[in-house]
């Protein structure tokens, strides 16, 4: 019985040192695992008063479970405290709401926004917000100091357009581009660079630099003179571009397609602008017509409106063959349009002449061949009476490529539906002509003409000839089209 239970206890003391030094030798793959459970991110953050944490610390979440190893880096990392970034750069404040809503929308969440490209953008804010109340429109500028007057891109507009266009504010006009800009722009590491050039390129439209800058009353040229003075802008790596896109924002075609598209922004918020005071034009009127009594909401007689004069003769008339840097192009044909008024508006422009301080100007001249030469600039203004105040056209005034689609588009629709130019002496990438004007003194000048023929007027060139004073016959005795020459 004794040797029994010895010889239990020996085999009792040799099964416990054996699963003891099982349990002491055993590998880690032996180990039993517990089911994978990822840990999530917020288990894995450091207490906030740590600058960072250790390996000590990290492994305390190794036993039994598994990490991924992204999470943990972001242990490793050592945060940047809060109030350090605020001390940095503190969080702008503005005055207009408008401003404010801008910044707290697109500008401060997004992280790609930094240095000093932030530091840019926030003085832009902040000139807008203290000077961007003056009109978003410039006209022609006079300096008494240096005895010269220069015209502003927007001198172009027509008087009327100016006006309602003067009513926006500059830092209205320049929210809704960059808003506008950023809608299109797919790429976020683009996003400071869209929203710089948005918000600089009308800033020298602010009358305080204009006594500053008077050497050019050229808004892109002026705001890239306030730009340089930004230490900040200067050390920006693209700073070129970022120049060449606000100089070249009213090339007709810019090559740089981030420069195409600030110009569509601009012209689709100057179109927006337009559209919401005519509406509001509208609104006032409707109102009052529905104010008056019944018996007395009678028709009213056609009061002819004055024709706006365009004291600037074109030196240079639009669709130049000469230019070669620009060809036309179909657009959609507005909703407007109309052969038969613009035909009739063209009509009444034949043979007609102003005497001006520079001499007797005509626009719409018939010749005995059947032939009716219409000056761009009439078709223009003819464009402008039937469109009744289309916000495209009152903007297109100022941007000489929109204004050129919608002449060629005008001209060839007008040849589709009425036969009434003489496509035989233009080119298809043209809406003119070239031409040789002859003087009754034989003298000659060339000019782009549009060539009407006169069966689309309904009316007899005889009619036409009968209407044609002396005057007119000694400055236009015959009109000679080198189309021959444009098509070599």
């Amino acid at each position: 019985m004794i040797i029994l239970l010895y010889c239990c206890g020996v085999i009792g003391f040799l099964m416990v040192t054996y699963n003891l030094w099982r349990i002491l030798t055993r590998r880690p793959a032996e180990v039993e695992q517990e089911p994978w459970v990822p840990l999530s991110i917020s288990e894995l953050e450091p207490d906030d008063d740590l600058p960072c944490t250790d390996l000590a610390t990290v492994s305390s979440v190794w036993t039994g479970r598994v990490v991924h190893f992204t999470d943990l880096s972001r242990l490793w990392r050592e945060p940047t405290p809060k109030q350090e970034e605020e001390a940095a750069f503190p969080r702008p404040t503005f005055r207009h709401s408008e401003i404010e809503e801008f910044y707290r929308d697109i500008v401060e969440p997004e992280p790609l926004i930094n240095g000093n490209r932030k530091v840019v953008i926030v003085y832009l804010l902040k000139i807008l917000d203290a000077e961007g109340t003056c009109p978003s429109v410039v006209g022609i500028k006079k300096y008494a100091a240096v005895g010269k007057q220069i015209s502003d891109p927007d001198s172009a507009y027509g008087a009327a357009a100016l006006a309602q266009l003067a009513t926006v504010p500059l830092y209205r006009h320049s929210l809704g581009v960059a808003r506008k800009f950023v809608e299109k722009n797919s790429e976020r590491i683009m996003l400071p660079t869209v929203l710089i050039v948005s918000l600089a390129h009308d800033i020298g439209k602010i009358p305080s630099f204009h006594s500053q800058y008077y050497s050019t009353a050229d808004h892109p040229q002026i705001a890239l003179l306030i730009l340089a003075s930004i230490p900040e802008y200067v050390a920006l790596s693209n700073r070129a571009e970022l120049d060449s896109i606000i100089r070249n924002h009213h090339q007709i075609t810019p090559n740089n397609p981030l420069t195409a598209c600030l110009k569509r922004c601009d012209q689709e918020s100057r179109n927006d602008e337009m559209g919401a005071f005519l509406g509001q034009m509208a609104q006032v009127r409707a109102s009052e017509e529905s104010s008056l009594p019944i018996d007395e909401s009678l028709p009213q007689p056609d009061v002819p409106v004055a024709k706006e004069k365009n004291s600037q003769e074109w030196d240079h008339p639009l669709g130049s063959p000469e230019s070669g840097k620009y060809v036309s192009q179909k657009i959609k044909l507005p909703a407007w349009f109309n052969a038969d008024a613009i035909l009739g508006g063209i009509h009444g422009l034949i043979n007609q002449v102003e005497k001006t301080s520079s001499g007797v100007k005509w626009l719409a001249v018939s010749l005995p061949n059947g032939l009716v030469y219409v000056k761009p600039e009439a078709l223009w203004q003819v464009i402008h009476q039937v469109s009744d105040g289309d916000p495209m056209i009152l903007v297109a005034d100022a941007d000489e490529e929109t204004k050129r689609n919608l002449l060629y588009t005008v001209v060839w629709e007008l040849s589709a539906s009425r036969d009434a130019i003489a496509t035989e002496l233009m080119t298809s990438a043209y809406y003119t002509t070239n031409t040789s004007i002859v003087s009754n003194n034989d003298k000659s000048f060339n000019k782009l003409l549009i060539p009407f023929r006169v069966d689309a007027f309904g009316v007899l060139t005889s009619e036409l000839e009968s209407t044609k004073p002396p005057v007119l016959r000694k400055i236009v005795k015959d009109i000679r089209p080198k189309h021959a020459e444009d098509k070599e």
